[in-house]
């Protein structure tokens, strides 16, 4: 088979491939802000990114070990090959949107593209972090995302996993990771 056609199938399915994990990444957003009832969405995506969360151990570590509860553990090591987490890892080094694309979320009305002002005049709002999707052991899909969450003066982020049931997203577990 000649080179350039073996590279135009692989490029094809690299493609379909980012397709099918992009409609992945916006279908758990979706299942979010429905399973919630959320009536506010920044629709920029929050980065936690800034120094921390930028390896698969962080992610590891986190889940570990809860700000609210340390006797909560969960062990994300159990969910993946050596090959998956570093497929993660790699997830990580992409630069995704910072803003959330309204013509993939179902409730589009909700969205507001203004951040949350800081000080005592801080509103109540909640902010995702771009989902990041990952195939694990057994072919089960899992989805990570950051929620950050302000309720006055006070909130906090939580880190979040996500496995695809059939066609539904079901929360595995969850992670107090920054107390404001």
């Amino acid at each position: 088979m000649p080179k350039a056609l073996i590279a135009i199938k692989l490029a094809f399915f690299l493609f379909v491939f980012d397709q099918q994990v992009e409609n992945l990444e916006y279908s758990l957003i979706n299942h979010i802000v429905e399973s919630r009832e959320i009536k506010g969405l920044n629709g920029k995506f929050y980065s936690p990114s800034k120094g921390r969360f930028t390896t698969y151990g962080e992610y590891s570590l986190a889940f570990s070990y809860d700000l609210l509860d340390p006797s909560k553990s969960f062990d994300l090591d159990s969910l993946f090959s050596i090959d998956q987490k570093r497929e993660f890892e790699e997830k990580l080094k992409v630069k995704k949107n910072d803003t959330i694309d309204k013509s993939k979320i179902r409730k589009s009305e909700i969205l507001s593209g203004e951040n949350r002002s800081s000080g005592a005049n801080k509103s109540s709002g909640i902010r995702l972090s771009y989902p990041v999707i990952q195939k694990g052991l057994g072919n089960n899909w899992y989805g990570f995302l950051f929620e950050d969450s302000s309720y006055g003066e006070s909130g906090g982020i939580t880190l979040k996993i996500y496995r695809l049931e059939g066609k539904e997203w079901t929360l595995l577990h969850e992670t107090m990771v920054s107390i404001s």
